[in-house]
Formats: C-alpha cells, structure tokens, sequence
C-alpha cells in the first residue's frame, strides 16, 4: 500500500485556489595567463559563494523543519505528562500501563531534546556559514586562500550534511512555459507529411515567383508524428543540499485530466504514467531532471480552447519514491511488514504537447537572430557573409554559373564532413505553411529517429560564364565521390583518378542532402548544397607587430615596408611561400577599412624609391585611440588591433587575415618636488594654504589688475603653483608642466620632462629631453569627483538670505569654477601671464568678490558662496590633458580619455580674522538700580597673523586702539560685536515639574520677569530681576553676540553666572 501525499481533497483545494489564475601576435602569454588566472579565481570564488548560499538556504529550511518538530514534540511530551498525571492521580493503572506511560513520556522528551540539541547544531553551522559569506567578499586572492576556503566550505558541507541528511523533503516544479497563466512542462511531437522527390521545370536561378520551390512532394496523405523518449522535466528539490540521485528512486508520474473552469475535483481519476512515464533521471546542484516519454498514441494536446472559455488539459504531479536508506525506524519496519513505501509529490503542473514540423537548414544559421525572406529562400547574414538558410532547389544550382552560389568552399586535399552542414530546424504545425519565420533549431533530433543520407546527383552540372569567364563545358560532377550515403564524407576527385589532385581546384560540384525519418522510413525534406574545391579553405591568419610606443597627442601611421611585406606576408601567405608576382596576380583585392579594430590601412604602391613595391600603411587617429580607451586612469598600456583582408576574387585561394598590432604604453607622471613653505608642515603634502592677503604688502602677482600694492580691502587668493618646484628646486615660471616629470617603460631609469620649455639654459638639470606634452594642459582643477559625490565629505555652512544651512558645492565643466546653491564661490585662472611680469605663467585662486579692488565700506561684499568657503578645506587636483588644444570633438578638453591626474590635495582657505575671548564679572541679583558688568574685555579681534614676535595682530577700533590696529579694523572691514540679548538661553530646566539650574543645560528659559540690557556707549551689560522676588540659587545665562567682518560673520555665546544676593536668606 501506498501513501499518497496528494489526496483529492488537496486536488480540490488547489483547483479552487488556481481557478482564478487561468487567464492568460606580440606574445602576451604572461598577461594573458595572468589575467586569465584572475579570472579563474574569481569564478572559483563565485562557484565557493553559490555553494555557501546553498548551504544557507539548506540550514535555514532545516531550521523552520526542526522548529515544527520541535513543537510537535512539546505537544507530544505535554500529553505524555497529563497522561501519566492523570493516570497517577485516578489509580487504576497497572503496572505495565504506568511503565509504557512512563516510556511515551521518556521518547517525547527525547525526541525534544533532539531537536533543541538539533537547532543548537544548526544555529552554530549558521554563524560558520555567515563568516564563511564574509571571507568570500574578497574579488581576488591568492591560490594558497581560495585552496583553504574551498576546504572550509567542504567542511562546512559535511557538517551540514551530517545535520540534515540525505533526505528528499519537497519538489517544486520549474516550469519550461506558461499557458494562458498555468504552468507547465512541455514535450516536442515531430510532425510531417512523407515525401517523394519531385522533377522541377526550369526557372532562372534562385527567383522564385511564387515560394516555396521545392523538389519534393506529398507521398502520402496522413501525417507521421514522431517523438522521443528523452523530453526533460525539471524540479527544484529540498534541502537544496544534500539531495543525490540515489536518494530518491524512478520517479512516477500521477496524471490527470482537468479544466479550466474545474471547480472540485470530485471523481477525477489519477491514473500512473499515463500519458507520460519517466524513463530516467538526474539530481545535480539541487535540480532533478527526469526525461521522460509519451506513453499513448496520438495527440495529448489541449481540446477546446481558452477563448471558447473551456479548455480540457492533462496535468502531473512527479511522485519521488525516497530510497529506503533515507527512511525512519518507523518507515523502515512499515516497509519490511507490508512492502509501504514513502513518497514526495510535486505540485500538479499542467502536460503541454508542442506539435512541430522539421526541415532541413543550414548549420551556419542562427535563429535567433534576424533571417530575410520566405520560405524556403531565406537569407541570413553572418561574419563570413550572406547564406541561404535551407540551401537551394536543384534547378537553383544547376542554372547557375561558375562562382554562383557557392555554399561551402573546402580544401582540394581535405575530406568534407557534410553533416557538418547541415541541422534541423522546426515550426509550429500551425504556421508552417503560412510563417516559417519562427523557426528554431532542434538540436536532439537524432532522438526522433532523424538522420541526414548525402548523394552526388549524377545529372552533368556544366559551368559557364562566371567571374572567370568560363566556356569550358566540364561536368563539375566528376569531382567528387562519397564514402557512404550516411557517413557523408566528400572528396575530391578528377574523372576516374584515385587520390586527391590539384586538378579539382576551382570546381563546383553539387550535392543532394536529403532529412530522412528512420522511425518510419521515409523523406521528410530534400535540398542541394554547392561546394567549390579550393587551394585552400577559410581563412589563413598572418599577423604583423609594430615597435611599442610611448603615448602622444597625435595620430600614429605604421608602414609595413618591403622588408616586413616580404617576411610576413609573401612568405607565409601559403606553405613555401610566394613569389611578390605570384602573390600580386592571386591576391587583388584588400579591405583595410571594414574589418575589426582600430583605424584604418591602406595599400600604398612604389611608396619606396628605386622599387617595385607594395607597402600596407596602417593610420591610428587620436579619437581611435580614445573611442577604444575612453578613460585614460583604468590601464597602464594601450593594446590596438586592426584586421584587413587580402582575397582572391576566383576563391581558389584562401582569405589572408591580417592583423595588425601596436602597443602604445602610457607615460607614468610624477613631480620633481614641491616647497614646504607652503604646506602644511606634516612632510605629507596633503594640504596647501591660501592665506588672505597680508595687509600693507608689496604685491608680486596681483590677481586683478597691475597694482602693486595691495587692494584697500583684503582679498583672499594664492597663485597654486607656489606650492611646487622644477629639478633645480625653484618654482617653474613656465609653467606647472616644469614642476613634472614622467617616466617611459620604453626607456627605463630615465625621467623626461613633461614641459618643452626644459632644459632651460642654466646648468644642473636632473632630467631629459624627449617628447613633451601640451604646457596649457597642466592645470589645476577642482576636484569634481570629491565635491560633488553623493555623501561628499567637503560641507560649507551657507548663508541663503534667512539662514545658515550645509551645502555641497558643484563645480563647472572645465573643473575652474566652484560653486554653492548656483553661487559662484571661487575661480582657478590657468596659466594666465603674470600682470606685473608677462614671462612668469600663474594659476591663481580667487574667492570671488563682487569688487575685489573696493574701497571699505562701500558694500561690494563677497559672494555668500565665497564666505561658506573661509576656514574650510577645498579639495584641489593638479591634472594633465595631454591633448589640450589638440583633441578631438568627441573628446573635448579635459576629457578623462587624455587628462591624467598628477597630484589630490586640499587647499585651506585661511581664517583672516578670529575672535579670542576674555572674562567677565557675574550679575548679581536684587541689586539697586540693577546689575551692571564691564564687556569691554569680554573678546577682541585677533589678524590671521602675527607680528616679529608671534603675537598676532589685534583689530580694534576702540578710543585707546593703535593706527595699525584701526588701519586692519577698515582693511577686513569689521563691524562691532551686537550683544543679541533677545536671544538670552539659559541652565534652567523643568524637573519634576520644577524650574531648576541644572549642569550641562545650554538652551533653558530666560525667567519672566528677568531682563538684560546692553549699553554701547559704554560697552555694559545691565541685568533686572522685576519680579519682586530674589532669586535663591545662582544660575547660567548665555548670551549670544553676532560678530562680523567682510569675510564672515558669525555667532559666539558667552557665559555669565547670576549669584544670588548675599542679603537673601536661604534657611528658615
């Protein structure tokens, strides 16, 4: 007897519940090698991942069946324990009663403590796998890490294994497709009508009037159907690890017929492998695939249809017999007692029958892509051009001339395979006579008894006219012999000569490929294939590579000259070689353009003085160059190939494929130093001040006009380059292209200068001349890719006209303007001539200003963009566009294709001004007439710089300031600190439901009744309690004072303590 784990009730359940659902060379070994091996350790550790996913999905499923058994098992002890109680409490038990009691209990708590000690187990392999999952995260490792991870995951699966087991627990169908929104497996029945070959009349070559021309026809007038034994079926099974094929035994199918408007299942019958029983199958990476066979005559297709709103269908459920080995003690003496086996069924899929027509095709044709004409004259075009997908009526080839559709092209010497050539391919039953267009392959059609018989026609084939010009009245079938109809195999022959001969070069002869059903024995389909024998078949590869070079702006031109022509190409264009006359006269034809690569080669003939020559010219522009390497930072060298072809246009000889390799290695830049004057001083050269202006100083590089003195109010900008030097350890006035160097793989141990303006004339240079890049390219930018990332660590506190609020900047295409909210901020001027002395080039950055050359006061501020900018870091690139005012349309300027990056930095624009902070007295409450304090000293304005000394430079315009420091106070343009005592906070704070000081309270209420007032005249503070009660506790009062001057303005708080007074008594 059986279990059946689908009952019909189940049945009933799913139908319902589905019911809705029915609707509708150079020697690149080493790189290569590398490379590949990178490769083969990043599949190995995608392999080790896909399997500790596996084990993760297997583990968890183990855990949600252990937690139901483990609650079955709590419910099974609890009713073991009220059992024994009761039996306890009641008497009447016997002894052997109370003792199998006793043993219930006993087992259920063994089988719980199972399974606790079994999700302990698992839960612990988890945390195994989970630090297995973080130690694969790696993209590469090396070959001694990948051997120990794969051994940890192999322990890891043993350890799970021995957890989990072998056992099959459940099958889920993958369906193959879906039928009007229902799921399903598909099997193919071949379908055709016997055919009989049929004499064709006369018509010109390859048109057609009407289609299809074929030279068979009806020999019967019922259809045959043939089918296989080998359909697949596929199954996800659980555990997803664990299951083998010999866990389970031949599975089964249980069948049914069902509708689509099927409510209940009542009286539905189940019948065994009918229509369709497996006949083998397979578990790998938890997949079951079971091949399986038709086990009735005739169509088990859908009847009615699903727009008649009735349609009747088979469906199946795959029964699994589990081996006996994966059985349960239980299971195990059910099975021995009365022969019970235990089963897993999948869910019910619905059986779909495709019905199609073979024919034969081409093996050149790929149906998924696009195919023109109709049947059966469709084209298709591939690498080595266009074809006919089913080859061509009889008529067809021998109406053709010398040179005419010409399908296969085989070496006079070699044997030709013809069931290389040919394949199958099949329609729907439906559309066969009316679209072909849908036609796919069907690559296990020797499965349905198919098989192709091959045959020399012994009809003359003469060929006439043609690209030769032939009137020679030769039957090309006397050219060609056969092995056997059914192995196919075709030679060359001339007339009754045995043995190959040069003699068949250039003949045509024609073959006739007949698909033939073995099942049945009869013709499904005939065509006729032309075959031209040749010197030699396909293509002959010969290859050339030009000397590496170091990369410039510019195009490169390689010339293979008579020398390299007649090394690598006469010399290896056949076996011995060919002469330059010989090979001219064959070969007439050469495509430079249309083949894969990179630019373009050209024939140049008598190129060389004094000689009869031909020259290949290979032309790499600059934009193939950066069409194939868009981004000049992601590879050291540049690999550039182009094919070209050399053909002979009689086909007798083999295409020549010729490709043509450069490499172009990238120059490696580097600086020759930089002065530390300007850094800040960690020896790291992360970091380059730019300091505002120094007050009543000499200017040496104005950045506005040719003043040189500095303007009447502080500007704040810096020429960058300040920050480098050239090899003789001064700063480049050329130029930043004199503060680099590079290096070329080409010429080792050697650094070149970057700038053209090197060597200069003075003596002591480091480096050497060679080949120098574009001066203006070597710029200072913005460093776009920082500012404006998406969590951009660069934030600047901007003032929008209501309030202070972060913002990120953004920068300008050409990476010289920074802005904030649109505002432009700052400006980097490249290579601009130095106002004061035009042989000096400078890059300044300036903040921007509305009028940097104002008079104070007069109103022309800052951008607020510029003020965010003050005290704040500004990350900076100095970069190299090889190609500045040379490149190409497609790669403007600055394009990542051609501009290196030389040196990341931050530049810190310097605070001009601070304000340093004194002491104040404390309020005292209840006071006459209040209590006053004396600010004056509360804080001072303190200059970004300092004195001979190191103190640095106050700023004040108070009555006992000096000159320089009311000089400086108009010079930055400050403005008195505003004591903001409307917005007074204070140490106060509601506990339990009381106003109390409280330590570390900042944002507290100023108490009703209390008031501070400030006094400018004479810089006092006054503070009032009118409430009539004296305060009995000292507390904090924060008082906010603005501050300000041109470049910022901002907010400090001051803290001043309210005492209580001494006269307030403070005990009862």
């Amino acid at each position: 007897m059986n279990k059946k784990f689908l009952s019909v009730i189940l049945f009933s359940a799913l139908m319902v519940g589905s019911a809705g659902m029915f609707t509708s060379c150079k020697d690149y070994d080493d790189d290569i090698k590398d490379l590949q091996g990178q490769l083969d350790k990043k599949a190995s550790l995608e392999e080790l991942n896909s399997k500790v996913t596996a084990l993760e999905s297997s583990v968890a499923e183990a855990k949600t069946a252990a937690t139901v058994a483990k609650t079955a098992a709590e419910e099974a002890k609890n009713k073991a324990q009220e059992a024994l109680d009761k039996a306890g409490q009641g008497g009447g038990v016997s002894a052997s009663e109370l003792a199998a009691l006793k043993k219930a209990l006993e087992d259920a708590d063994a089988s719980l403590q199972t399974q606790i000690n079994k999700m302990a187990s698992l839960d612990a392999v988890n945390q195994k796998i989970a630090d297995l999952k973080k130690e694969l995260t790696a993209d590469f490792v090396t070959d001694e890490k990948l051997k120990a991870l794969a051994a940890k995951v192999d322990a890891v699966s043993a350890e799970v294994m021995a957890l989990i087991g072998h056992r099959l627990t459940s099958l889920a169908v993958i369906p193959t497709t879906h039928i009007n929104g229902i799921a399903a497996i598909t099997l193919t029945t071949l379908q055709y009508t016997p055919q009989k070959y049929l004499a064709l009349t006369k018509h010109d070559s390859q048109n057609h009037a009407t289609t299809p021309v074929l030279d068979h026809a009806n020999a019967a007038t019922a259809a045959n159907s043939i089918s296989t034994d080998y359909n697949e079926a596929y199954f996800h099974v659980s555990p997803s690890v664990g299951v083998r094929t010999q866990d389970i035994e031949l599975p089964s199918f249980d069948c049914i017929k069902s509708e689509n408007i099927m409510t209940k299942a009542a009286g539905v019958d189940i019948t065994s492998d009918s229509p369709v029983k497996p006949v083998a199958y397979d578990i790998n990476k938890n997949v079951l695939t079971v091949k399986f066979k038709k086990t009735v005559k005739g169509s088990i297709a859908a009847e009615g249809g699903h727009a008649a709103g009735k349609e009747t269908f088979y469906m199946a459920s795959l029964k699994a017999p589990i081996a006996v080995e994966n059985y349960t003690d239980a299971e195990k003496e059910a099975y021995e007692k009365d022969g019970t086996k235990v089963y897993v069924n999948s869910e019910y899929v619905r059986l779909h029958e495709e019905i199609k027509v073979p024919y034969l095709a081409n093996s050149r044709t790929n149906f998924t892509k696009a195919i023109v004409g109709k049947f059966a004259d469709e084209t298709q075009t591939d690498a080595n051009g266009e074809f006919y997908v089913h080859y061509h009526d009889s008529v067809c080839l021998y109406e053709s001339e010398a040179g005419e559709l010409i399908d296969v092209k085989q070496a006079y010497d070699q044997p030709l395979d013809l069931k290389k050539l040919v394949k199958v391919c099949v329609t729907d039953a439906d559309k066969a006579k009316t679209d072909h267009s849908e036609h796919a392959d069907l690559k296990n059609y020797k499965d349905y008894g198919l098989t192709f018989r091959f045959y020399i026609p012994t009809a003359p084939y003469n060929t006439l006219g043609g690209a030769e010009g032939n009137t020679n009245k030769t039957d090309q079938q006397k050219f060609a012999k056969l092995d056997s109809h059914e192995n196919g195999m075709m030679s060359s022959k001339v007339y009754t000569i045995e043995g190959v001969s040069a003699t068949a070069v250039g003949r045509e002869p024609i073959v006739r490929a007949e698909l033939v059903d073995t099942v049945n024995n009869a013709l499904v389909a005939i065509r006729y294939i032309k075959v031209k024998w040749v010197k030699e078949a396909g293509e002959r590869d010969l290859s050339h590579i030009f000397t590496d070079s170091i990369y410039y702006c510019n195009n490169y031109m390689g010339r293979i000259g008579t020398q390299e022509m007649n090394e690598d190409i006469y010399d290896k264009a056949k076996e011995g070689g060919m002469t330059k006359q010989e090979f001219h006269a064959v070969y007439t034809k050469f495509d430079g353009a249309s083949g894969e690569g990179q630019g373009k080669a050209d024939i140049i003939e008598n190129s060389e003085s004094g000689v009869d020559s031909y020259n290949i010219i290979w032309t790499l522009t600059h934009k193939d160059i950066v069409t194939k390497y868009p981004n000049w930072n992601k590879q050291e060298k540049m690999v550039f190939s182009k094919v070209c072809y050399y053909t002979d246009p009689t086909g007798a000889y083999p295409t020549l494929k010729i490709t043509l390799t450069r490499t172009i290695y990238k120059p490696v830049f580097n600086l020759w130093g930089y002065d530390g004057r300007y850094w800040k001083n960690d020896n790291k050269w992360t970091t380059f001040n730019v300091n505002p202006i120094v007050y009543d100083t000499e200017e040496s590089n104005p950045a506005w006009g040719t003043n040189t003195k500095n303007n009447p109010t502080c500007n704040i900008y810096t020429d960058l380059l300040n920050g480098y030097l050239d090899d003789l350890g001064v700063k480049p006035t050329t130029g930043a292209g004199g503060a680099i160097w590079y290096s070329d793989a080409l010429r080792t141990n050697k650094k070149f200068f970057y700038s053209g303006f090197y060597p200069t004339a003075v003596s002591g240079h480091l480096g050497t001349k060679a080949g120098v890049y574009s001066e203006e390219g070597a710029r200072f930018v913005f460093d776009k890719d920082k500012l404006e990332a998406a969590n951009s660590a660069y934030v600047y506190e901007y003032f929008n006209g209501t309030s202070v609020v972060k913002k990120t900047a953004t920068v300008s295409a050409d990476g010289t303007v920074l802005y904030i909210d649109g505002k432009k901020a700052a400006e980097i001027v490249n290579f601009e001539p130095n106002k004061l002395n035009a042989s000096e080039m400078t890059y300044n950055i300036k903040l921007e200003e509305v009028n940097p050359t104002h008079a104070p006061r007069t109103g022309d501020t800052p951008t607020e963009a510029a003020k965010a900018l003050v005290g704040k870091y500004v990350p900076i690139k100095l970069v190299a566009d090889l190609c500045y005012g040379d490149a190409c349309s497609a790669y403007p300027v600055l394009s990542v294709a051609h501009t290196t990056t030389i040196k990341e930095y931050d530049a810190f624009i310097i605070e001009p001004l601070t304000v340093t902070t004194g002491t104040t007295d404390n309020f005292t409450d209840a006071t006459v007439g209040g209590s006053t304090i004396d600010v004056k000293g509360a804080f001072t304005y303190i200059s970004w710089n300092a004195d001979a000394s190191g103190k640095n430079y106050v700023v004040s315009n108070s009555s006992n300031a000096t000159a320089l420091q009311r000089a400086l106070w108009e010079f930055y343009e400050v403005v008195p600190g505003e004591w903001l005592t409307g917005q007074i906070k204070s140490n106060l704070k509601l506990v339990d439901g009381n106003l109390v000081p409280t330590d570390g309270v900042t944002d507290g209420p100023l108490p009703s009744n209390t008031k501070v007032v400030y006094n400018a005249a004479d810089e006092t503070l006054t503070y009032n309690n009118y409430s009539g009660t004296p305060v009995n506790w000292d507390y904090k009062l924060f008082i906010p004072v603005k501050f300000g001057y041109k470049w910022k303005t901002f907010t400090m708080t001051f803290e001043v303590v309210v005492k209580k007074n001494s006269g307030t008594p403070s005990q009862r």
